[in-house]
């Protein structure tokens, strides 16, 4: 944003955006710019993923949104190099990182899915040997997916949970993931609490509402010139997860997806990270009776080369039926021949219509 001249002491800072799964990227303003996150960024987070001036930063995600061009501008300050890619991917990933020796990269949880159900031979066509870290933010990733990909690539598979308009996030590593699975770590900066629908803190093990406390000073607001505000006490995410007895974070979705079926609730993304292990399918995304069906409903997207059918639908319905404890709410089968994702990987959610 330019500044006047006449402005009296101008704040410094930066304007990031949000990553507009839900509508159009929101504006964030964050005071004390690119300089000021470094500072809070905890050393392992700053030793992973920017280095000391020989990191070759492959960026997965626009620029536009927080995570990637804070941690490209980091690079860069550190005196790395930052790669970009037009499309990002499995094939052009792998290629990329061959070609510019990468050695950390930032991904989206579907594109790790991808990556892990390669073949062998197709695996062995890149040299993938340089890669020292590989950062998974946008949403947490298939515990099944993730086991396949340290098995592949070593335990430098990392993951940053945060929301950009809350300016607090969680940095889990594989090393400690592997000993708390499924966690997304403690708060990195802030401090993370869980709680109900009146604000008041939940028990361990009991799913609520993730709220961030402190951290940056920020403010989303696209009305006027941005002017930085504290960040309340208690910033709620808009996600659900529960706190273990260690205060690890897990999270098991958002609350606006979030389904009641026989008095029950159920999260669509934990089925999600069930069925998009199948082999068959490429992409998946589940909806609950709110967003149009009488019950849940798996939207999939089949890999390449593999037709739908009744019989594939009821092999995928068993497939969860095998994986899911009981009870289980029914679920439906709709097939697509591709899922809207935004460039930052999200799901579009909206724009998905059950039949």
């Amino acid at each position: 944003m330019p500044i006047d001249a006449a402005t009296p002491n101008p704040q410094p800072g930066a304007l990031l955006y949000t990553s507009g799964s839900t509508g159009r990227p929101k504006p964030v303003w964050y005071a004390g710019g690119v300089l000021d996150i470094d500072e809070q960024f905890p050393s392992r987070f700053r030793q992973t993923m920017i280095g000391d001036g020989h990191n070759v930063y492959l960026a997965g995600s626009p620029l536009y949104q927080g995570l990637p061009a804070v941690i490209s501008s980091l690079v860069h300050r550190a005196g790395g190099t930052v790669a970009l890619v037009r499309d990002f991917d499995p094939i052009t990933v792998l290629a990329a990182v061959e070609r510019y020796g990468i050695t950390h990269t930032g991904v989206p949880p579907s594109l790790l899915t991808n990556l892990s159900k390669l073949s062998p031979e197709m695996r062995l066509r890149y040299d993938v040997s340089t890669l020292r870290g590989v950062l998974h933010d946008m949403a947490p990733c298939p515990p099944a997916t993730k086991r396949a990909m340290i098995e592949w690539l070593g335990p430098i598979i990392n993951e940053f949970y945060g929301a950009s308009d809350v300016g607090s996030f969680t940095f889990i590593s594989a090393d400690e993931w592997l000993a708390h699975p499924g966690s997304v770590d403690r708060a990195a900066v802030g401090k993370v609490v869980v709680l109900d629908d009146d604000q008041q803190p939940m028990l361990p093990g009991e799913i609520g509402g993730i709220c961030f406390g402190g951290g940056y000073l920020v403010r989303a607001d696209a009305e006027g010139p941005p002017q930085p505000e504290s960040v309340p006490a208690a910033r709620r995410t808009g996600d659900l997860g529960y706190l273990d007895d260690s205060e690890y974070l897990y999270h098991v979705g958002r609350r606006a997806n979030a389904a009641v079926i026989a008095d029950r609730a159920w999260y669509p993304e934990q089925i999600e990270h069930v069925v998009i292990t199948h082999p068959s399918f490429a992409d998946v995304v589940v909806l609950g009776p709110a967003q149009g069906g009488a019950e849940l409903a798996a939207v999939v997207q089949p890999v390449q080369g593999v037709d739908p059918s009744d019989d594939m639908a009821r092999e995928l319905v068993q497939y969860y039926r095998d994986r899911i404890p009981q009870p289980q709410p029914p679920l439906g089968i709709q097939f697509t021949e591709r899922l809207p994702r935004a460039a930052t990987g999200k799901i579009y959610r909206n724009q998905i219509h059950v039949a």
